[in-house]
């Protein structure tokens, strides 16, 4: 299975996006 370069990179960005929402929300709960 070939992934296109287009798709890659918006997996990236979603995961890097999901992935400072998540660290945002243990924040203001530690916090």
């Amino acid at each position: 299975m070939r992934y296109e370069p287009i798709v890659l990179a918006l997996i990236l960005i979603l995961f890097i996006f999901a992935l400072g929402a998540a660290l945002s929300l243990i924040s203001l709960f530690v916090d």
